[in-house]
């Protein structure tokens, strides 16, 4: 970008990755009402998703990880979490969130100060989906990844 303002004097309207206009663009020219961005990295995809107001699905088949997605900072935190595409045809589990505890399928999660306690497998993906939905609301506005103390406690 700063070879292109240097050599024309006007400052480049940006249109990759992370910016919304891609992301409008393509949703425009594929006619999507209500697109979900899917991408396996925090920092273009699900960023780019977020910054264009689509829900984003992170999944876990290239950069980020479970402990990655956790710690993501606000604007990078997906609506959801899988573990490869062919998830994408399978029903999501609900989260549920009752006096502190998040629960997805037989996990939990509670935050206790920066330690998040969990009751699940940490090989489980509803387990770090427990986690994740505990920590954001513990910690709703991060302007830099924040990475909590996992506690884990096998049903």
């Amino acid at each position: 970008m700063a070879a292109v303002a240097a050599a024309t004097g006007q400052t480049p309207r940006v249109a990759g990755k992370p910016e919304a206009p891609l992301f409008h663009a393509a949703a425009k020219r594929l006619a999507a009402d209500r697109p979900l961005v899917v991408g396996d990295r925090l920092d273009t995809d699900i960023l780019g998703g977020n910054n264009a107001g689509f829900a984003t699905v992170a999944v876990l088949t290239g950069v980020d990880t479970t402990a990655t997605i956790l710690a993501a900072r606000t604007a990078e935190r997906p609506d959801y979490i899988i573990n490869s595409l062919s998830d994408l045809h399978r029903p999501y589990p609900a989260l549920d969130h009752t006096d502190g505890t998040h629960r997805c399928g037989a996990s939990t999660a509670r935050v206790s100060g920066d330690t998040i306690h969990v009751s699940g497998s940490e090989g489980d993906l509803d387990s770090w989906r427990a986690a994740c939905a505990a920590w954001w609301t513990a910690v709703p506005d991060a302007a830099l990844p924040t990475e909590p103390k996992l506690e884990w406690r096998n049903h």
